[in-house]
């Protein structure tokens, strides 16, 4: 059995620009639930108070999904994680020599340290434990398997392979997978990056590997280029692998829609699966097989999702498709005027282009500004805020909530 653990609470809320309010983040996280995922990790509780009580809040909703925070390799880390009582820990530690020496600024032998400390620490809670390697990809691979046999050693319940930059291909991963399970005995996960639009690939190279974690993100959400998509993960671990999940599939799209409604990053219109486009077609040769069979041209029949067949009149149409609109329609022309009337269209999208270009730009600056994040302006007006508050605290003897320098 393949279990899916999701992140788009976690990470895919790190999509640049993103921001998930703590009732979208309930409501996402009881679809997640409701879909079938096995864990959700809601959040990182140090990074503020505010995510804390959102992770916290999650936890007490009472999901069978098993619900997951996530912390640094350091003990007060830990600790926030578990003030939030959450089922699970995610504790991760760089692995890789070029996050060792340009962020932790450590050594291999502090390294192991920091995993032996953290993964104890956690433990000794009770608590279930997931160390991720961060950047494993990219480590030397006798000290990734010192580290994770150590994380083992320390009472880690699960092992996460993780392709932090999307550096992998799929053969290269399943054999790195292969490789690690002939030294770990605990379930392996997988968390995949799209930098080179390989993270579904090598996900599922993962899985073939042996991993029965395997982590993804609603619409593939997450930081640059994002991360595996779930929708993509669960069909191919059905159709492909011809492994068994938990997932009901017939939810999926709705959980995309919901998703894309709250982060506010549109879904590819030709994303597979559940972009709005994933199951259109418009060329002749294409039109003309699925209205005979629908197999001829789509691997995934739509009605497991819930989705349907559809057809657009535009430039590339052939007689077989305007033939069947125009029956849908009750009207009746010969070939010849079959023909005159896809000149016609075709005359048609050409003019009004002009405007559509326009509108598409219009679009593009709208969805842009949406996703900004705060600017330069913005920022200087909230610091000046909270130094106004703190100025007006000390007026009235209180010390400062916080302390600008």
């Amino acid at each position: 059995m393949i279990h899916i653990w999701d992140e788009t609470l976690r990470d895919g809320e790190q999509t640049p620009g993103v921001v998930l309010t703590r009732e979208e983040k309930i409501d996402l996280a009881k679809a997640l639930d409701d879909v079938g995922v096995s864990v959700i990790v809601c959040g990182f509780p140090v990074n503020c108070e505010i995510e804390a009580q959102i992770v916290k809040a999650i936890a007490r909703e009472g999901l069978k999904a098993k619900v997951g925070a996530v912390a640094r390799g350091l003990e007060r880390d830990i600790d926030e994680c578990l003030t939030c009582e959450p089922d699970e820990i995610v504790t991760f530690v760089p692995t890789s020599d070029i996050h060792m020496k340009f962020k932790l600024r450590k050594t291999r032998e502090e390294v192991v340290e920091m995993i032996e400390t953290a993964v104890q620490y956690a433990a000794d809670h009770g608590i279930t434990v997931n160390f991720v390697a961060e950047d494993s990809t990219r480590s030397d691979f006798d000290f990734l398997v010192h580290c994770f046999k150590t994380a083992q050693e320390c009472g880690a319940n699960r092992i996460a392979v993780a392709d932090t930059v999307g550096t992998m291909y799929p053969t290269k991963m399943k054999e790195l997978i292969e490789k690690i399970k002939e030294h770990i005995s605990v379930p392996l996960s997988v968390h995949c990056h799209n930098d080179l639009g390989l993270a579904t690939a090598n996900t599922l190279a993962a899985i073939e590997g042996g991993v029965t974690y395997p982590q993804v993100t609603i619409n593939g959400y997450g930081e640059r280029a994002g991360n595996a998509a779930l929708d993509e993960v669960v069909m191919g671990i059905e159709l492909l692998l011809k492994k068994k999940h938990q997932v009901n599939v017939d939810k999926i799209y709705e959980l995309a829609q919901l998703a894309e409604k709250y982060i506010m990053v549109p879904i590819h219109q030709q994303k597979p699966l559940v972009g709005r486009k994933a199951f259109t077609h418009e060329a002749g040769i294409h039109a003309h097989g699925i209205l005979r069979e629908r197999r001829t041209y789509e691997v995934v029949d739509p009605a497991i999702l819930n989705r349907k067949t559809q057809f657009v009149i535009g430039k590339h149409t052939g007689d077989a498709l305007l033939q069947e609109k125009l029956k849908q329609l009750g009207i009746e022309r010969d070939p010849r005027a079959r023909r005159r009337i896809l000149n016609m269209v075709i005359g048609y999208l050409e003019i009004y282009k002009s405007d559509k270009i326009e509108q598409f730009e219009l679009a593009k600056r709208s969805i842009e500004n949406i996703t900004r994040g705060i600017t330069d302006k913005e920022l200087a007006k909230i610091i000046q805020f909270i130094e106004n508050i703190d100025v007006l605290r000390q007026i009235a003897g209180e010390e400062p909530e916080l302390q600008l320098e």
